[in-house]
């Protein structure tokens, strides 16, 4: 089709054009207005605020370009987001897979430190099943009836959300987690573990950064646990 303003739109007696086709042909015909200024003065254009609610196309144009800006300053600092996650995750299983720790005490302290270290605006916690052997009594699952219900359920149905403030504050008596949730993730390779626990906000279960960051780091605590933990067997009196 012609690029030509002056083309005219196709005329079929009893056809309407509906708005779509009416867009496209401008789109194709991005001389036409400037053409035909006199268009504009039959036209309804998008209002600024200003006191007399005129507007002058050139500056609709101008405002359109800036709230396009705007997007796109959203969506790189999105992206940038995403890239310092993602660099913090694999900086996260790098050290936790070559963790030289030679007992789970010693590993499951380690993990803690190393993850409020990657991840400071979240509060982590590595709980284990009580009949793990050697697990030191600040690392077993606390008895918390909702979180203990998850910490069985969440191997059959992964990574699950327990909006409940008590069992945020029974793993974190000091934290002040009113507008907090907690999200649970299983500890599991050749076998169950226990969980990883962390805080998480709205925006973030909105931005999926939570279950993202969870999952990631969840397995490579299993793997650093599914070495340690026949070691422990093996001391285990």
């Amino acid at each position: 089709m012609s690029t030509d303003a002056t083309t005219p739109l196709p005329e079929v007696e009893g056809l309407e054009l509906d708005p779509e086709e009416v867009l496209e042909w401008l789109a194709e015909h991005p001389n036409f207005l400037a053409t035909f200024p006199e268009v504009l003065e039959q036209m309804s254009l998008p209002q600024t605020g200003s006191q007399d609610g005129t507007l002058s196309f050139q500056s609709y144009q101008i405002q359109r370009l800036q709230d396009r800006n705007r997007e796109l300053e959203a969506c790189f600092e999105e992206a940038q987001r995403n890239q310092s996650l993602i660099d913090h995750i694999l900086l996260m299983a790098a050290e936790t897979l070559e963790d030289s720790s030679e007992t789970l005490d010693e590993a499951l302290e380690s993990l803690e430190k190393r993850l409020n270290q990657h991840f400071p605006s979240a509060a982590w916690a590595v709980r284990l099943f009580p009949e793990v052997p050697g697990v030191p009594e600040e690392f077993l699952l606390p008895d918390h009836a909702p979180l203990q219900r998850l910490a069985r359920t969440v191997f059959k149905k992964g990574s699950e959300i327990l909006d409940d403030a008590d069992a945020v504050s029974v793993l974190w008596p000091d934290r002040d987690a009113k507008d907090e949730s907690l999200i649970v993730s299983p500890l599991k390779r050749q076998r169950r573990h226990g969980i990883l626990c962390r805080t998480v906000t709205a925006q973030e279960l909105n931005d999926d950064y939570g279950f993202v960051l969870l999952i990631h780091t969840a397995a490579c605590i299993a793997a650093t646990l599914e070495r340690l933990v026949p070691l422990a067997e093996e001391s285990a009196p």
